[in-house]
């Protein structure tokens, strides 16, 4: 059987209360699996990339015409590669940072064609006043929307700058490290619940009503069966929700040819 992979990535440009609290994740999953496990971690920070110009190339020909591609295709491509996936970002201004942004912004053709429909993820914030909660639930959001089949969310609350987890807190830390790491080797698939459903098959009857070949939505649509389906073929329905989503499918779709 081979090795587990899993990459982090960290979305801040230095090692301060996010990178702390993603060590104590990381190391409780190494120790905790041994040689089962591949952990790779990937600097933001270190990577040269400027900001997402918004000309659309990825959206109507590829994410090859992305003129960043070759920045950004390497550390996509290891996304793609790996079983698990943790992404981190302090909390700045309630939000993420802006390394973290950047990043989505450069792969945010994923929301129009998701992939990682078996794959596990974690996403972790810190803040040292409000918005850890928010920017988890933010990130997790948007994982799932990529096709994310899970998303353990670790908000944490640093009481400084310098922050010291106390014992209370590495517990929790590690007992969410725990689900993560039953989850990457437990095998499960979690079908996707109505809201997810609603938000496939929404995207699936736009891209079914646009059939020009020049757009890359419809072809990676049209060549991983998707079109046909309420939801991606790795993640088996039940009659009732398969028909819930064939409904929602068929109701936008006649909402959009009629327009």
């Amino acid at each position: 059987m081979r090795n587990k992979k899993c990459l982090i990535i960290h979305g801040s440009v230095r090692k301060g209360n996010t990178y702390k609290v993603t060590q104590i994740v990381r190391e409780y999953i190494k120790d905790k699996g041994k040689e089962n496990i591949d952990i790779e971690e990937v600097f933001l920070g270190k990577m040269d990339f400027s900001f997402c110009v918004s000309c659309h190339q990825c959206l109507l020909v590829g994410e090859h015409r992305c003129p960043h591609y070759k920045v950004i295709k390497p550390l996509v491509k290891k996304i793609e590669e790996v079983d698990a996936l943790i992404l981190t970002s302090p909390v700045y201004s309630r939000q993420l940072s802006a390394l973290v942004k950047c990043f989505i912004d450069h792969i945010s053709y994923f929301f129009h064609r998701p992939q990682f429909f078996v794959k596990k993820a974690m996403v972790i914030a810190t803040a040292t006043a409000k918005g850890s909660k928010e920017t988890t639930n933010y990130m997790a959001e948007l994982l799932r929307n990529w096709g994310f089949n899970y998303v353990e969310k670790v908000p944490i609350f640093c009481h400084s700058l310098k922050y010291k987890p106390d014992f209370k807190e590495v517990k929790f830390i590690e007992k969410k490290a725990e689900n993560f790491y039953k989850e990457i080797f437990s095998g499960k698939s979690y079908k996707p619940g109505f809201k997810r459903l609603v938000y496939f098959n929404t995207w699936r009857a736009l891209i079914s009503s646009n059939k020009t070949d020049k757009k890359a939505d419809y072809k990676y649509w049209q060549e991983t069966k998707m079109l046909d389906k309420p939801y991606n073929d790795n993640i088996p329905l039940g009659f009732f929700k398969k028909t819930f989503g064939e409904i929602i499918f068929r109701i936008f779709k006649r909402i959009i040819n009629n327009k």
